[in-house]
């Protein structure tokens, strides 16, 4: 059973569970077996576990040293996310992570042996500390359908061709993860080799609702008891008019703006209160829209 080849992933990343779900059963046993994956399923079906938890499974049997997996995300708000959720499991088996974007740019002394980075602070670290690349194994690409087809997606294809140069074994693996790919065997060339497709099936139901008033929109949320709510805006300046116009209305309850021209302070105290506070709405450009 898979069970039995996660001899020290199981407990610190499933027992909580007790069962996988349908894209851990597929994609565990494929990277086991040293096979690239590109991982397709709905979002909040276990995706990162799936791809996580075998490569720290890797880790542990393999004896890797030093700075050995690689996670590479889009925003520094899913960074931040992936950090608080596998950091804990990881810890367990003895790994050390650590998050490095523009709000954490610096790493310490000691390396970390999972480094949680997006694109550009990924290009400034190869810059300024090529040598620690050395001991890489695994390369972890996460929501690459946000990165693909746009100037930071070549730029990571440009720092993959670096990183083979830099690691010892230029064979090292490299999984890429998404919720959806229109054309996932060329995106995937792009990226990875020798790789196998997984798509999950299956999809979260949606209820659509056109509204024409943030007041309609009060009222909706209140009548069905929701108590957390993400509003999207395009452009930065109209997230700071839409909180506002939001406080108003939603006192004494907290609305908070969350976009990358504000300070890393005030985004993460957004973040955090969304996590923590019971009833929140937060207003917000694409930072927030994933993770």
């Amino acid at each position: 059973s898979i069970r039995r080849h996660l001899k020290y992933a199981w407990v610190p990343f499933f027992s909580r569970f007790g069962k996988l779900t349908p894209v851990q059963i597929e994609t565990i046993p494929k990277i086991l077996d040293g096979i690239n994956v590109v991982v397709m399923s709905p979002t909040a079906s276990g995706k990162t576990e799936a791809v996580v938890a075998p490569v720290a499974e890797l880790f542990i049997s393999r004896q890797w040293k030093e700075l050995a997996i690689l996670y590479v995300v889009p925003t520094r708000a899913l960074a931040n996310d992936t950090l608080a959720r596998i950091e804990g499991p990881l810890r367990d088996m003895g790994i050390a992570t650590v998050l490095k974007h523009g709000d954490k740019p610096y790493l310490s002394g000691n390396l970390p042996n999972c480094l949680i980075t997006t694109p550009e602070s990924l290009d400034s670290l190869i810059c300024r500390r090529p040598k620690i690349f050395a001991t890489l194994h695994a390369v972890i690409l996460d929501e690459i359908h946000l990165l693909d087809n746009t100037y930071r997606g070549d730029q990571l294809r440009l720092l993959l061709r670096r990183l083979k140069e830099l690691a010892f074994d230029a064979s090292f693996a490299v999984h890429l993860l998404s919720a959806t790919l229109s054309e996932p065997y060329q995106v995937a060339q792009r990226y990875s080799e020798n790789f196998e497709l997984i798509n999950v099936k299956g999809q979260r139901e949606i209820n659509c609702c056109l509204l024409e008033s943030h007041k309609d929109v009060f009222r909706l949320v209140r009548s069905q008891k929701w108590k957390k709510l993400l509003y999207f805006c395009n452009k930065r300046e109209s997230v700071e008019t839409v909180a506002a116009e939001l406080a108003k209305l939603w006192h004494p309850y907290p609305v908070v703006a969350h976009h990358g021209s504000l300070n890393r302070e005030v985004r993460e105290e957004a973040e955090k209160i969304m996590k923590e506070t019971d009833v929140a709405v937060c207003v917000a450009t694409s930072t927030l829209e994933i993770g």
